[in-house]
């Protein structure tokens, strides 16, 4: 089992991208991350960046990128923006994202393969968009999460 580090501000992201890939992978979120744990993230085998998320939560620093940058890490960096880290181990996908694209990708970067890797953030540079194949690809399913008080009418 995997140990897979999440990086996703918002909540209902965090349960569907951990959902996507439980029970494969034991998967840790965080709604941020400070630029020196990066470097010295020894007990994670993959690290996955919700960068556009981070960026309109004014989360996504310079000095979280240059870290980024320099991290040994396999990193899953989801944006539909050119502006990436420039890495090995890196694959880019632009959401929407499907759930068997962020599983094929996520065992492509753990396995250390880099030929579809690369294929992934070529398209993503391009601006293509991830579509579901018709041959029964799903997206991820979002789930609220609704807390409701207790009644006290009674």
């Amino acid at each position: 089992m995997s140990r897979v580090l999440l990086i996703e501000p918002h909540r209902v992201l965090q349960q569907a991208l951990a959902l996507a890939l439980f029970p494969e992978h034991d998967v840790r979120v965080e709604e941020s991350i400070d630029a020196g744990v990066i470097g010295g993230l020894k007990e994670v085998d993959l690290l996955i960046v919700d960068a556009a998320a981070l960026r309109n939560a004014g989360k996504l620093t310079a000095e979280i990128r240059r870290a980024l940058e320099a991290a040994k890490t396999p990193t899953l960096w989801i944006d539909d923006d050119s502006a990436r880290p420039k890495r090995a181990n890196l694959t880019v996908m632009a959401p929407p994202i499907a759930s068997g694209s962020l599983q094929s990708a996520v065992a492509e970067l753990l396995s250390g393969k880099s030929e579809k890797p690369k294929k992934a953030a070529a398209a993503a540079k391009a601006g293509d968009v991830e579509e579901p194949d018709e041959s029964g690809a799903q997206l991820i399913d979002l789930v609220e999460v609704v807390e409701e008080a207790p009644d006290k009418t009674k």
